[in-house]
């Protein structure tokens, strides 16, 4: 196996194994109107199989939190949890907006890419 630090991938070997690929997601999620936002720490992998175009993602939430804080302050407040605890931020142009609606269980879902955070926030 080959390990890529750049990317987070792994490739498989000359045999069956898959090429695997691991990114960190948070997700910023608000149940109804009324209710506060939520954070999520994600850890998705994706496995593609050299015999099969479709690749299989198994998501695993690393970390929860809630979030009383209004909707302007939430992203500034989603990055002082990420450093806290996990030493990570998410990248600011990475956020989009994610499905919502009746069938998600969400009206509001936001997501964006976490990377490690640089060293100088660690220390605040």
């Amino acid at each position: 196996m080959l390990i890529d630090d750049r990317t987070n991938t792994i490739s498989g070997a000359e045999d069956d194994s898959p090429t695997v690929e691991v990114t960190m997601v948070c997700e910023v999620s608000q149940e109804t109107p009324d209710s506060p936002l939520q954070a999520a720490l994600i850890r998705e992998e994706t496995r593609q199989w050299p015999d099969d175009p479709t690749p299989d993602v198994i998501e695993t939430v690393v970390s929860e939190t809630l979030l009383p804080q209004p909707v302007p302050d939430v992203l500034a407040a989603v990055d002082h949890w990420l450093q806290a605890v996990h030493h990570l931020h998410v990248v600011p142009t990475s956020w989009e907006p994610g499905s919502t609606g009746p069938d998600t269980g969400v009206v509001l879902l936001l997501q964006g890419r976490a990377e490690p955070a640089p060293i100088a926030a660690h220390a605040a």
